[in-house]
């Protein structure tokens, strides 16, 4: 005994009720069965990252590797150190030697300029800061 709605049957609320129910849990398969897709398409697309991320890092690590360390002795076996100490001084070795020679007494010097004055400026100092004091009225000598 349904009414007729131009020309359909209409639906009692217990069938709206189910057809809304109905409707609703496909709805929601649909859409977990689409957060699993995007869930499958994102896990394997993050792996396919870390993979291409570590044959980059791979590459990068063969491209820029540092050349394998050969100790060698630079001199040959025949040059002890007495050979060594006997080689005959240029005089442009000997120049060279007088002139670090020179620049060491003369940075010497200069520090110990700068300590002097520093020294003699914290004395002076010392010196203003005492009479200062001395100015001052005794606190220990009450009347």
């Amino acid at each position: 005994s349904g009414s007729t709605f131009t020309g359909r049957k209409m639906l009692s609320d217990d069938q709206l009720r189910s057809l809304h129910t109905f409707v609703n849990k496909r709805a929601k398969e649909r859409e977990q069965r689409a957060q699993v897709e995007q869930a499958k398409e994102l896990a394997a697309y993050e792996l396919e990252r870390n993979r291409a991320i570590e044959r980059d890092r791979q590459d990068f690590l063969e491209l820029h590797r540092p050349p394998e360390f050969v100790e060698e002795d630079p001199l040959p076996d025949d040059a002890s150190e007495v050979a060594l100490a006997n080689i005959e001084e240029t005089p442009e070795d000997a120049a060279a030697k007088e002139r670090a020679i020179q620049d060491f007494y003369t940075l010497k010097q200069m520090l110990q300029q700068e300590l002097q004055a520093k020294l003699n400026q914290d004395a002076e100092k010392s010196r203003r800061q005492i009479e200062i004091l001395r100015g001052l009225p005794d606190v220990d000598k009450r009347e």
